[in-house]
This record gives C-alpha cells, sequence and structure tokens, in this order.
C-alpha cells in the first residue's frame, strides 16, 4: 500500500461512510506539479493542459503557470469560462457537432483543433452564418517510423489527418475568408521518454513547415501532445521534462511557436477516488476486499499499465454491528469490486499490514473517469489548503 499525501487522509478520515465514494482533488499538489513544469520549459515554448471538465478551483490553480487549456466539450469549455473568461482555449476531439462549433465560435480567444475536412467545411459554414471568424488548427497523424504500425491502427484511429485531407483542406481554405489557419496540431505516440520524443517532434515540424508555407501562415503554431506529468511509472520512470524542454527549443524557426501539452489531465496528477470496504473475505485460501464504486472506479483507477496502488485509510468508528469486525492482517489482497452483477479484479495480491471492513481504500485517479464525469459519478471534493 502506498502512504497518502497528509491532506487526502485528513479528509478522508471526516467524510462519513455513506457519502462515499468520491473523488478528491490535492489542489495545493497540483500547483506545485504544474509550477515544476512551467519552471523546467524554456522560454519560448508554451504549455497548455487538457481540462476534460474541470471541477471548481483547478482551472484558476494552473492558470499561472500555463499559456492555456484544451478541453474536449464545450461542457468542459463553459466550466472553463466560469472561472477563466479571457484564458486562451482550444475545442479538441473528432466529431464537433454544429451546436459545439457555434458555442465555440462565441466564446472569445478559443480555437479549433480540426480533425478532418469535413469538419472544417462545418467550421467555416457555422462561422459565414455568424457572421464571426473561426481560429483553427488542423490536427495531423504523426508519420510512424519504421517497425511501428500506422496511426490508423492504434487507438487513435482516425482521429487526424493524413496528406490527401491537408489537401483538401487547402482548397476549403482558399475559398473561405472566415477561417483563420493558426497551425497544426498532433498527438505523439505515447510511452516515448524525452529523447526520442523530441527527436519526433522535430521530424514532424519540418514536415508541416511546407505546408504552412503553402497556406501562407506566417507565423505557425505546432501545438504537440506528448509527455507524461505527475506520478511515475510503476516501474518508478519519470519523464524527464527538462531534456525534453531543452530539445524542443532548438526546434522552432523565427516567428513559429511550439506548444506542449502533457498526454494526461490534470486529475490524474493530484487526484484519488476513495470508496469503501464492504466486505472481506477468504475464499480457495486466498483474500479478497471488496470495495464500493462499480463502473466508476473501474474506469477511474484503471490506466494503461493498470490499476495503481491505493493507500489505506482506517475508519475506527466506521463499525456499529453486533459481531466482530472482519479484518485482513499481514497478507496479500485480492481487490475487486461489483460491476454489472459480477465481481471485477481490481488488483491482485497487494501486500496490506491491516484492512477491515468499512475502512477507505485510496485509488490514484488515472482512468477516463478522472476526466469526463457523468451525471452518474461520484461527488467532487477539492482540497485548497
Amino acid at each position: 500500500m502506498i502512504e497518502l499525501p497528509k491532506r487526502v487522509r485528513e479528509h478522508a478520515l471526516g467524510i462519513a461512510p455513506e457519502r462515499l465514494p468520491v473523488c478528491v482533488y490535492d489542489l495545493p499538489r497540483l500547483d506545485e506539479e504544474v509550477r515544476c513544469l512551467a519552471g523546467l520549459l524554456p522560454e519560448g515554448i508554451e504549455a497548455y493542459l487538457s481540462l476534460h471538465d474541470p471541477p471548481p478551483g483547478m482551472a484558476a490553480a494552473l492558470a499561472p503557470h500555463v499559456s492555456g487549456f484544451e478541453v474536449s466539450s464545450t461542457c468542459a469549455l463553459r466550466g472553463l469560462r466560469r472561472e477563466l473568461p479571457r484564458a486562451p482555449a482550444a475545442l479538441r476531439g473528432p466529431g464537433k457537432g454544429h451546436d459545439e462549433i457555434c458555442e465555440v465560435l462565441s466564446s472569445d480567444g478559443t480555437a479549433i483543433h480540426v480533425d478532418s475536412t469535413g469538419e472544417l467545411r462545418l467550421v467555416a459554414y457555422c462561422a459565414e452564418r455568424a457572421r464571426r471568424d473561426a481560429d483553427v488548427l488542423l490536427r495531423v497523424d504523426p508519420p510512424a517510423e519504421d517497425g511501428e504500425p500506422d496511426p490508423v491502427d492504434g487507438d487513435g484511429a482516425g482521429a487526424g489527418m493524413d496528406l490527401a485531407a491537408l489537401v483538401e483542406c487547402a482548397e476549403v481554405l482558399r475559398s473561405d475568408s472566415r477561417i483563420r489557419l493558426r497551425g497544426f496540431s498532433a498527438d505523439m505516440r505515447p510511452g516515448l521518454d524525452a529523447k526520442p520524443l523530441a527527436r519526433r517532434v522535430r521530424q514532424l515540424v519540418r514536415c508541416l513547415r511546407p505546408w504552412a508555407k503553402m497556406f501562407g501562415v506566417a507565423e505557425p503554431r505546432y501545438a504537440i501532445g506528448g509527455g507524461r506529468l505527475g506520478r511515475p511509472h510503476a516501474d518508478g520512470a519519470v519523464f524527464d521534462w527538462q531534456e525534453y524542454g531543452a530539445r524542443l527549443a532548438e526546434i522552432p524557426a523565427p516567428g513559429e511557436t511550439l506548444r506542449v501539452t502533457p498526454a494526461a489531465h490534470p486529475g490524474a496528477w493530484c487526484g484519488w477516488y476513495l470508496t469503501l470496504v464492504v466486505d472481506v473475505k477468504r475464499n480457495h485460501g486466498r483474500a479478497y476486499a471488496v470495495v464500493a464504486g462499480g463502473t466508476r472506479l473501474a474506469d477511474a483507477v484503471a490506466g494503461e499499465s493498470g490499476c495503481a496502488t491505493p493507500g489505506v485509510v482506517a475508519l475506527d468508528g466506521g463499525w456499529d454491528r453486533p459481531w466482530p469486525r472482519p479484518e485482513l492482517r499481514e497478507e496479500s489482497v485480492t481487490v475487486t469490486v461489483h460491476r454489472s452483477g459480477r465481481e471485477q479484479v481490481l488488483l491482485r495480491d497487494i501486500p496490506v499490514d491491516r484492512l477491515r471492513t468499512g475502512d477507505v481504500l485510496a485509488f490514484p485517479c488515472v482512468g477516463s473517469a478522472a476526466a469526463e464525469r457523468p451525471p452518474s459519478a461520484p461527488q467532487v471534493h477539492c482540497l485548497t489548503s
């Protein structure tokens, strides 16, 4: 089990069990993390952060250290604008609809990452009808290196554009004066360390410069997604932002702007999913702990490399039954969650000193549910001190 930050542990001790599960965001920790990032990036390299569904206070905590924000929905954009009405922002993600684009056009300082020629035509149509100019960046797929699968074979299939699509975009841009092309965006292949990632960024910018010239973009921006920030990987590896920034500083030509967006959303750096242990038991000689949370928990704590190890918060007043409180001591425990009528294994054989029914497990938020929060999601608590 991991050691929880003091703020998170103290907050967990004050939550009534019936209010669990909840998501807790440690905003001072987030401020520290992003302040460190800003200090490692050289002057001239912009830092944007993804805010998929920012809880109150998160955007304001981040704003002093970054150049702007990326959002993946107009709901997130509205949340951002409530706190920061004038902060630079960009709407990203495929399949944007008419109403979403119109809302972005009415939000000053918001650009659109365009994922297809059809989407570019829709932006042009909406901009003409609204009689407003639209700032756009064309999202491209970075080329694969020898031995790697094509971008369309990965998880981001169809999310960007190839060179043929850029040719079509040129035709649209020539015929529409409402579109202001600002540059290009791309999400780099995940899992790369600083040196190979910077090398690929350099190659991509070299490929895109002739297109920027052809499109008549005098001062192009290159918005690059990639690089890890926050908790180390399971093997303890961390992303070297200082080396990455130093290598990126060599890339932009005069008049060009290079923008970086870390791959993970801020909830993955400072978020914790607190949930109740509803049962502990043994079966065929193995110890199990069943926790509440269902689909939301499984999605929130499961990342690319599986679930992160949780911490334990012992609730000494969390038992009011007339029989002895079940507990597990100094053994390996498999953690499961009730999901769709069956138990789903979250973690196998994690060592625990002591775990009881009615205690709290605190999982680091690393998965998709920390980014996208539907109405059924748990309450969010933001710690400010």
